[in-house]
Formats: C-alpha cells, sequence, structure tokens
C-alpha cells in the first residue's frame, strides 16, 4: 500500500484512550488506516470506517471457508469480524 507509516508508542494514563479515538478519527478522515497487528483497542465502527470494501470482501470469504465461525481471534471478536 502506498503512502506514510507513523508509529507513536503512549504510556497508559487517563484519558488516553479517548485521545487515541479522537487521532483514529484523524486517520480515517485522511483515508489511513490502523496497523492492525499493532493494535489493541480500535472501535468496530472505526475499523469498518477505515477499511470500507475490504472488510465486507474479507467476511464473503471467510463465510465461504468458515460458516461455522471456527477461527476467530479476540481481534476478530472486538472488531465484529465473526460470521456465525
Amino acid at each position: 500500500m502506498e503512502g506514510y507509516s507513523l508509529a507513536m508508542d503512549f504510556k497508559i494514563s487517563h484519558g488516553l484512550f479517548k485521545t487515541l479515538d479522537y487521532l483514529d478519527e484523524i486517520v480515517a478522515d485522511a483515508v489511513g488506516h490502523v496497523y492492525l497487528a499493532k493494535d489493541s483497542r480500535m472501535k468496530a465502527n472505526t475499523f469498518r470506517r477505515m477499511y470500507g470494501k475490504s472488510v465486507d470482501e474479507f467476511l464473503e470469504v471467510k463465510a465461504k471457508y468458515d460458516p461455522n465461525g471456527k477461527f476467530c481471534s479476540l481481534l476478530s471478536k472486538r472488531l465484529k469480524l465473526n460470521v456465525v
């Protein structure tokens, strides 16, 4: 994917997640993406906004090859990517 990458580390403190939600919105507005392998708290609706059509395409493939939802992770549960 063409573009820029920026990594930031934050100390967990009061108000951090609210700030990260705000930064997620800025990234989504800029048609950017959060690197999912490094994410542990993005909301499902923000994920869908960032990844759009790719989410639907992924869910179609997942439904075809995993119709009973046996393959899942905490990430897929948090981002509501379970087919069942």
